[in-house]
């Protein structure tokens, strides 16, 4: 009781609050700014050029910093929100940032009003594409509600056969076929 006495007396002033206050800030500070936990390097593996960057833009970080000033879960949320991401990883490993992403694989164009857009084997959008000729390889969509009918057109193509060669893509009619 005369210790809990003593210590709530010292703690009533505000003086001294405020001093142990410091004291806890220059510890934290401290602790923070230790070489093993500062962040010099970051790394975005899996990921092509233009995603890579695009990863780097959105997630722009001063180095070196502290692991204990990331927020990883932030960091994780803003890169699989982007369109050709399909799974991401953040982790921080020995000083280094590590983003691993899986990204989207176009498997065709879709076609629309506003131009050609590049979707996956699910018609989940991976990107925008600037011409056709980029993409000479990939069935082009087009109609009302393409973009759901994805797996349908794909194997369509795939057993097109013979015809593959003239095959430029696959036009949906009235949403339904």
């Amino acid at each position: 009781l005369v210790t809990v006495g003593l210590g709530a007396a010292w703690f009533a002033s505000p003086q001294n609050r405020e001093a142990f206050d410091l004291l806890v800030s220059d510890v934290r500070a401290a602790v923070h700014s230790r070489p093993e936990f500062q962040i010099g390097l970051m790394t975005v593996d899996g990921a092509g050029e233009s995603l890579a960057e695009d990863i780097r833009e959105i997630l722009s970080v001063d180095f070196p910093v502290s692991s204990f000033d990331l927020d990883l879960t932030q960091m994780h949320v803003a890169v699989a929100e982007l369109d050709a991401v399909k799974s991401a990883s953040v982790q921080i490993e020995r000083n280094i940032l590590r983003r691993e992403v899986t990204e989207r694989v176009p498997a065709v164009l879709l076609r629309h009003a506003e131009g050609l857009e590049l979707l996956d084997e699910s018609g989940i959008l991976v990107g925008p594409a600037a011409s056709r000729a980029r993409y000479g390889d990939l069935p082009v969509l087009a109609g009302d509600g393409a973009e759901k009918a994805v797996p349908e057109a794909l194997e369509l193509f795939r057993v097109s056969g013979p015809l593959r060669g003239r095959l430029r893509g696959f036009e949906r009619m009235g949403a339904r076929r």
